[in-house]
């Protein structure tokens, strides 16, 4: 069964665009925004699901799910595009039953709204108070050159903390998604070291205030720094490392020119 990203890419291809950039340019959004949802570093929401498959061509449905609404075969008069064999066949393959706009859109809220498919929904223990909280490892940020069409994230194990110190001290919500990554660079020495465990609040996808951020630059490298306004319109990214890190630049840029992934909010050391 393909990931909705490998049927995004195969729609554009069908359209008849060669490169992501160029069907970017057409649709109106970020290069680094549909980039990093064609090759599965972001997962792209309904709203998204909806504006690309009118764009394409194809059904939103079939971009999401694989197949079609109302438990039929899907076909669009205006585009040769039918579900996969796995999605028809009612078998063990089959992921989704009886799909129907509904189930769509609560399958977007809970589980396509995540950041660059890198976090499921986590579910909460709320007789003990705590809430359980997935530890991921992002491949890219381990190899740049990880492919595309591979599992961009996995899971490696789970935490418990207390609701309410995620939500009062953390201040993420319960309603925001919440992971911890480990940190694997020195270029936030001495706030953070190598092995550190991060905890991201990756539902925080616009810049809101200074602080420390995971994003994408235009060429899809994945960051974890220092980010603070500079004037309306452009950021300062820097290291709290004072040793020169080409891996993660720093340097005033354009606030279009960069995705914001998540938002840093804790951080799990040890001595």
């Amino acid at each position: 069964m393909t990931q909705p990203y490998n049927r995004l890419l195969k729609a554009r291809a069908m359209a008849g665009y060669r490169s992501g950039r160029a069907a970017a340019a057409a649709i109106g959004v970020k290069p680094a925004t549909y980039a990093s949802h064609e090759n599965g570093t972001r997962t792209f929401s309904v709203p998204d699901a909806q504006s690309y498959a009118d764009f394409f061509k194809v059904s939103a449905g079939w971009l999401l799910t694989g197949e079609a609404l109302g438990g039929n075969d899907f076909f669009d008069s205006r585009f040769d595009t039918h579900p996969e064999p796995s999605a028809r066949t009612g078998g063990r393959e089959r992921l989704i039953a009886d799909v129907t706009e509904a189930h769509i859109l609560d399958f977007g809220k809970k589980m396509l709204e995540v950041a660059a498919q890198i976090l499921p929904a986590a579910e909460t223990d709320q007789d003990a108070g705590l809430q359980t909280i997935g530890e991921v490892v992002i491949h890219r940020m381990l190899n740049d050159d990880y492919p595309h069409e591979a599992e961009q994230w996995s899971i490696v194990a789970q935490w418990k903390l207390p609701k309410e110190y995620i939500a009062k001290n953390l201040k993420i919500t319960s309603d925001q998604d919440a992971a911890i990554i480990v940190m694997i660079d020195d270029n936030m020495m001495p706030t953070c070291k190598i092995g550190d465990k991060l905890i991201v609040n990756f539902s925080q996808k616009k810049f809101t205030s200074d602080g420390m951020y995971v994003f994408l630059d235009e060429n899809l490298g994945l960051h974890i720094q220092r980010v603070k306004r500079v004037n309306q319109s452009q950021l300062e990214i820097s290291n709290d490392n004072s040793t020169e890190n080409r891996k993660h630049p720093i340097g005033i840029v354009d606030e279009q020119r960069i995705e914001f992934v998540g938002l840093v909010r804790g951080n799990i050391s040890t001595f």
